[in-house]
């Protein structure tokens, strides 16, 4: 074999053997999402609250692949609890992005001053086009609580909540199909 057959083929062989990788390449965008949440307020101690409820919104990817995602629904079952003594507050959650067959599955956490947090937001799969889906992102989330009125004798209060979760760097990556 002549060494320019040599290399053509090791050229062509190094080639099929990248192809895959490149399908599978990650990507990065940066996600704003506005989001609206309500659910019920519990006194657990003297100066803590626990909250159960869910936000929901939609996803809006700023710069980054639009091919992928561009504006997705999601609802995100969350429970707080939330330190009346010093107003801070740990979030953790799960999130449903997408619709139909269409879903990514993520889970968060975050903590901060009531008025927002700062944590991790990380992809657990997904189904459909999204199936296989792996990354995550830092994230931030602004709250502004409304509604907030604990009922006499139940220690219990209906929460809404309205605010606005960034993910800077939201890096994903898709299986090769």
């Amino acid at each position: 074999m002549n060494p320019l057959t040599r290399l053509l083929s090791t050229i062509a062989i190094a080639m099929t053997a990248i192809a895959p990788l490149s399908a599978s390449e990650a990507k990065v965008a940066h996600v704003l999402a506005p989001w609206q949440a309500e659910g019920m307020l519990f006194m657990i101690e003297e100066k803590k609250a626990r909250f159960f409820g869910a936000i929901e919104g939609t996803m809006y990817v700023q710069t980054g692949d639009k091919a992928h995602m561009d504006e997705l629904s999601f609802v995100c079952p969350s429970t707080q609890i939330i330190d009346l003594s010093n107003d801070t507050v740990t979030t953790e959650g799960n999130c449903i992005i997408g619709v139909e067959e269409d879903v990514i599955f993520a889970a968060f956490s975050c903590a901060g001053p009531t008025d927002g947090c700062e944590g991790r937001f990380d992809l657990k799969g997904g189904t459909g086009k999204f199936k296989g889906i792996s990354g995550g992102s830092l994230m931030s989330s602004r709250t502004a609580m409304k509604g907030l009125a604990i009922a006499p004798g139940t220690m219990t209060a209906q929460k809404q909540a309205s605010g606005l979760m960034v993910l800077p760097e939201l890096t994903y990556k898709l299986p090769a199909k």
